[in-house]
C-alpha cells in the first residue's frame, strides 16, 4: 500500500500533466494539508520553478510571483496570513505556494500565473450557472445546419418546395405542394436548451435538454416513423390509416394518435415509455406491451423484459410544463435531470444510496437557491466550484 507521500507524488505528476481527475485533485487538496506533505511539496516546486518558460521580457522576480499566488482571491484568508507572517522564511512559504498550487481549481495553472505579464492580480471568473433555454440545431437533408433561440428572432428556411418556420422557441413544416422532395432532418438540443418541433402531419414534439428527433420532413408511405435520443413529450396527429412509430434505443413505440413521454437517454439504464392519453404499444427484442393511460413501460437496456407499472404520469411530463416533480427520488437521479438542464457537472462523496427527495420545484428557479430547497431534507449539502457541483452526506 502506498504512503502518503507516495500518493501525493502520483497526484502532483498527474495535476502538471493535466490529467487529473475532479476526486483525485480533491484527494491532492487533501493529502497537502498533512504535515508530512512538506516536504514532498517542497520537492515539487523545486523541480518545476527551472520550467516555467519565462522570457526577459515577461520575467518576474519569485518574490513577485509568490505574491501573485497569496493575493488571489481564491485563497482564504487563513492561508494568506499564515504567509505574510514577518518571521516567514523561504523555504516554509515555498512549502505553502506549493499547497496554493494544488489550490488552483478554476482551470488557471500555477504555470500561467508564473508567467503572467501584468503585475495586475487577475480575478477569478465567476460563473453564473442559469437555468436552460430554447435553442437547439435543426440539420437539414444536406448537412447544413441552422441555429435555433429565441434570441434569433423569427426566420424562414426553405427546403426545396418546403418552408421551415422558426419562431416562439419551435419550428413548423409548410409543404407548398405534394411534389415537394422527402428529406431527413433532425433538431438536436444541448444541455441546457429545450424545443419544440410540429411535423408535417400536426404531430407536435417537445424536446428536452440534451435530446433529439430525425424524421422525414413528409410522411409518405404507410407509416410515420421517427428516431429519438434524450427525451421527448409528444402529441401524435391522429391518422387511422398511417401508425406513427418512435424508435428509440432500441425500444419502439407504436401509435396511432395519443399523447405520451419518452426517456431514451445514452447514460440511463432503462428506456420509459409513460402513456398520458390514448393507447401505445410498447416492444423491444421480440417483447411488447400496451399500455393504458397513467402506465409506464420501463425497458432495461441488458434485457428484452418489459416492466409495466401505474404512475402518475404527470411526473414524467413535469419537465414539459417548466417544473422539476419528484415523489422520493434518489438524489442521483434528481440532479442527473438538474444537470442536463443548467449544463452543470456533478460529483459524489458518500454514500447516497439512502439519499431522496420529493417535491416541486420550477425550471427556472435561480441556481443557488434551488440547491437550498433540496439541502432543506437535512441530508444532503452542495458545494459550487465554477460548473461543478459537489454532492456530500
Amino acid at each position: 500500500m502506498k504512503t502518503n507521500q507516495e500518493r501525493l507524488s502520483v497526484l502532483l505528476k498527474s495535476y502538471v500533466e493535466n490529467k487529473i481527475s475532479a476526486a483525485e485533485l480533491e484527494e491532492l487538496h487533501q493529502l497537502s494539508q498533512l504535515p508530512e506533505a512538506d516536504a514532498e511539496l517542497d520537492e515539487f516546486l523545486l523541480v518545476h520553478w527551472n520550467s516555467f518558460k519565462i522570457t526577459e521580457s515577461n520575467s518576474l522576480p519569485r518574490n513577485d510571483i509568490f505574491n501573485k499566488i497569496i493575493t488571489d482571491e481564491r485563497f482564504n484568508d487563513q492561508l494568506y496570513q499564515e504567509l505574510v507572517k514577518p518571521d516567514f522564511g523561504y523555504k516554509k512559504w515555498l512549502s505553502y505556494a506549493s499547497a496554493a498550487v494544488v489550490l488552483i481549481i478554476a482551470g488557471v495553472s500555477f504555470y500561467q500565473l508564473a508567467a503572467r505579464k501584468s503585475p495586475e492580480v487577475q480575478k477569478p471568473e465567476i460563473v453564473k450557472i442559469m437555468p436552460g433555454t430554447k435553442k437547439a440545431i435543426l440539420t437539414l437533408g444536406d448537412g447544413s445546419e441552422i441555429v435555433l433561440a429565441d434570441s434569433s428572432g423569427n426566420g424562414i428556411a426553405v427546403q426545396g418546395k418546403l418552408k421551415i418556420e422558426h419562431k416562439n422557441g419551435s419550428i413548423n413544416y409548410k409543404l407548398e405542394d405534394d411534389d415537394a422532395v422527402i428529406a431527413q432532418n433532425k433538431v438536436t438540443t444541448p444541455k441546457g436548451g429545450e424545443y419544440q418541433v410540429i411535423l408535417q402531419d400536426g404531430t407536435h414534439v417537445w424536446l428536452n435538454a440534451a435530446s433529439s428527433i430525425s424524421y422525414p420532413v413528409i410522411f409518405n408511405g404507410d407509416e410515420r416513423k421517427v428516431v429519438i435520443s434524450g427525451e421527448a413529450y409528444l402529441e401524435v396527429a391522429k391518422n387511422p390509416h398511417k401508425p406513427f412509430i418512435v424508435v428509440a434505443n432500441g425500444t419502439e413505440v407504436k401509435v396511432l394518435g395519443t399523447h405520451f413521454n419518452v426517456s431514451a437517454y445514452q447514460n440511463d439504464d432503462f428506456v420509459t415509455t409513460t402513456l398520458i392519453e390514448g393507447a401505445v404499444k410498447v416492444s423491444a427484442q421480440g417483447a411488447y406491451a400496451l399500455l393504458k393511460p397513467d402506465q409506464q413501460a420501463v425497458i432495461s437496456k441488458t434485457s428484452a423484459a418489459i416492466t409495466v407499472r401505474n404512475v402518475d404520469a404527470a411526473e414524467a411530463i413535469a419537465w414539459k410544463n417548466g417544473v422539476f416533480l419528484y415523489n422520493n427520488e434518489n438524489i442521483k437521479g434528481v440532479m442527473k435531470v438538474i444537470a442536463r438542464w443548467y449544463d452543470i457537472d456533478v460529483v459524489y462523496q458518500g454514500d447516497m444510496s439512502d439519499k431522496t427527495f420529493g417535491g416541486k420545484i420550477s425550471k427556472f428557479e435561480n441556481f443557488e437557491k434551488l440547491l437550498k430547497t433540496l439541502e432543506l431534507t437535512g441530508v444532503i449539502h452542495f458545494k459550487i466550484k465554477g460548473r461543478r457541483v459537489m454532492v456530500t452526506p
